[in-house]
């Protein structure tokens, strides 16, 4: 009891004054307890928050922004999801290859093209790696110059293929080496080739089919192509071998008939000009010599031969018609043949040919023109002559003229 006493005048002092002490005679369990008056006491007051006075419209255009919030929030998630499913789906259902189209010429079938490159049907074409397909199928398939390999959603691919041609051949080590335009190597045979250009002094750093033609002198390499692409454009068909053996004396042999000597790679163009007009026009097919043009305005031409053993001896193919009048149109390129062939030097006379310009003479022939005599003969006129012998005959006059009477009557 003691203590529940204690909690009640607790709360008594809380709520308000003391209570006034009972009257005498009251009970006895409040004897004991001695009440004393305390101070009221006064609690703080508590402000509260105002309530907003913003119009209700304000209110509840502001909720409903909160709203629209949730609403963005909860569409930002579907579209994730979507997404997330759109992904899984596309590189493991959707996108299959179902088509395989191959384009180009090449030695090789569509089979052998689509398994060298490991495609298979079925294959998702977003995770599909195509650089390492068309490397695949370089390295399968040597005879090929080229390859590439594209997409078409939802489920095609397209491989287009270029096949490789040989451009010329490189003797090195006994065998020789078909190069493509590509300066790959697309075959190693140890006979000579029977057509194109056959490379001299020329030593690659890769010997295996496949490979990319290279060696040490990188500008030897590019010389060698720069010197067969010229040759084909200025149709020097009877050109059969190159030597780079010394890349500053570069030489070309027309078989075993002509050697011609460049000299230094510089001004290739016209000094393969001017030995293709010099070669086709004014040396003999019978006749054998040196023909050196390293200046091409002052060509030489000697009549022997170094003898090469590894110049091919195929006899190229005539060039075809009209190709000579191509070439030979820059006719003052052909000024130095006065300086090698004297009988040339001789052949500008006729080219001049003062003498048919003088020629007016002819033109001016009075002889002719004074020929009337002919024409003026005035003996055949005058043979009425004999027509006038009759006079010592004209003794029968009458009877003439009676005669003639004769023949107006009748």
């Amino acid at each position: 009891m003691p203590e529940y006493n204690a909690i009640m005048r607790k709360r008594r002092n809380r709520t308000g004054p003391a209570a006034a002490p009972p009257a005498s005679g009251g009970s006895e369990r409040f004897a004991r307890y001695e009440w004393v008056e305390r101070p009221e006491v006064t609690r703080p007051e508590v402000t509260r928050p105002k309530k907003s006075s913003a119009p209700r419209a304000v209110q509840k255009t502001r909720g409903r922004k909160k709203i629209r919030k949730n609403y963005i929030i909860h569409y930002a998630m579907f579209a994730a999801a979507a997404v997330l499913v759109m992904a899984v789906l596309s590189v493991t259902v959707l996108f299959g290859t179902r088509d395989v189209v191959v384009n180009g010429e090449s030695v090789y079938t569509r089979e052998e093209i689509i398994a060298a490159g490991g495609i298979a049907e079925g294959d998702n074409l977003l995770r599909f790696n195509r650089a390492e397909a068309e490397r695949k199928i370089m390295n399968s398939l040597v005879l090929l110059d080229g390859v590439s390999v594209k997409k078409k959603f939802p489920a095609t691919l397209t491989v287009t293929v270029k096949g490789a041609e040989k451009k010329l051949s490189v003797l090195s080590g006994g065998l020789y080496y078909s190069v493509s335009e590509k300066k790959r190597i697309i075959k190693i045979d140890e006979n000579p080739p029977s057509d194109g250009l056959t490379v001299i002094g020329y030593e690659p750093s890769k010997r295996e089919e496949g490979a990319y033609l290279s060696c040490e002198d990188d500008e030897k390499t590019e010389l060698i192509f720069t010197l067969a692409d010229l040759i084909e454009r200025g149709e020097f068909y009877s050109v059969t071998a190159i030597d780079v053996t010394d890349r500053l004396d570069v030489v070309l042999y027309c078989g075993k008939r002509l050697e011609v000597k460049l000299g230094a790679p510089v001004e290739l163009e016209e000094k393969i000009n001017v030995a293709k007009e010099i070669a086709e026009n004014h040396i003999d097919l019978n006749e054998k010599g040196v023909l050196r043009v390293s200046n091409p305005q002052k060509p030489t031409f000697k009549p022997e031969l170094s003898g090469n053993p590894h110049i091919p001896e195929y006899i190229p193919e005539p060039p075809p018609a009209g190709a000579t009048e191509s070439v030979t149109e820059p006719e003052p390129i052909t000024e130095p043949e006065p300086i090698t062939e004297p009988e040339p030097v001789a052949e500008p006379e006729p080219v001049a040919e003062p003498e048919p310009v003088a020629e007016p003479e002819p033109v001016a022939e009075p002889e002719p023109v004074a020929e009337p005599e002919p024409v003026t003969e005035p003996e055949p006129v005058a043979e009425p002559e004999p027509v006038a012998e009759p006079e010592p005959a004209a003794e029968p006059e009458p009877a003439a003229e009676s005669e003639v009477a004769d023949i107006v009557i009748r």
